[in-house]
């Protein structure tokens, strides 16, 4: 695997190219080199390597990740999901809207069906987490993630471990 021929310093680095992706920010070079705390001369050098190992590619409009076939990575679409999930993210976007009291943007769709895969809860236990975030004050699906992590760290997988967690903490 790729991966396991990384140095310290290559995985640093691509870790946070790949968070500074996710989260599509714009950074200057800089910016990458003092978040992973590299100076610029090393940043240069490890992106050259991450480049030739086919898991970046470099160009005058920026930094994309490359995935392992040496295609970029593509972001989700209704296509990845089958009529079921379809439904739930459209029951979880609906909860949204009415939690946060507005419409939701393209990105918070992404973002729905990106934490959904990604995490795998229950649309009952994503509504939960919306509910719950919102009633702390915070409206942001960044947030919302966390806490469904946290959760199914903690053993919930269900609306009823969901309530017996937030009864409890």
């Amino acid at each position: 695997q790729i991966m396991d021929s990384l140095d310290l310093s290559e995985l640093k680095v691509y870790l946070k190219i790949c968070l500074f992706c996710r989260h599509s920010k714009d950074a200057e070079l800089q910016e990458l080199a003092a978040c992973a705390n590299v100076n610029t001369e090393e940043m240069l050098c490890v992106m050259s390597s991450l480049e030739k190992k086919g898991l970046i590619k470099v160009s005058k409009s920026g930094i994309k990740l490359i995935g392992s076939n040496n295609t970029p990575k593509r972001s989700l679409s209704p296509d990845d999901f089958s009529d079921d999930e379809t439904n739930d993210v459209k029951i979880i976007a609906a909860a949204a809207e009415k939690a946060f009291g507005k419409l939701l943007s393209h990105a918070d769709l992404n973002a729905i069906m990106g934490i959904y895969k990604f995490i795998g809860l229950p649309k009952e236990v994503f509504v939960l987490a919306i509910d719950y975030s919102c009633s702390l004050g915070k409206k942001n699906f960044n947030y919302i993630e966390k806490i469904l992590i946290s959760w199914k760290d903690a053993g919930v997988y269900n609306a009823a471990s969901a309530h017996e967690y937030l009864r409890i903490s």
